[in-house]
């Protein structure tokens, strides 16, 4: 198969099992606002937004600077992978970007303003 054709699980493309997730940020590029989630029902409430995520590497590889909304997935305290839920199809695993489809933006958008007016 050639990578940068086929869509596939998240999940296998990334390495990343999603149930063993067990940090979740989430950071507003437009104001520098960080939202940390170690709650086990918002890390599931926001993982969930990703469960028919599907990937396939992207033909650009550039560097690229600014980003709106975006999410980072932890396991075992490292960074398995950023979203960014703004541009509704970048992800970044490592030093690699990919294009992720199927995944929920409106709620993503909504645990944000959920979890950024508790702070």
């Amino acid at each position: 198969m050639i990578p940068h054709l086929v869509y596939r699980p998240i999940e296998k493309v990334t390495g990343t099992d999603f149930s063993k997730v067990d940090k979740v940020t989430l950071g507003a590029g437009w104001n520098g606002q960080t939202i940390k989630l170690e709650d086990k029902n918002a890390i599931k409430e926001c993982v969930d937004a990703f469960k028919d995520a599907k990937a396939r590497k992207s033909f650009d590889q550039r560097k690229l600077t600014g980003i709106g909304l975006c999410v980072f997935l932890y396991q075992k305290g490292r960074n398995a992978l950023v979203f960014d839920v703004s541009d509704g199809k970048v992800l970044m695993i490592d030093d690699t970007r990919y294009i992720a489809k199927n995944f929920d933006k409106k709620k993503v958008n909504k645990i944000w303003d959920k979890y950024s007016n508790e702070e």
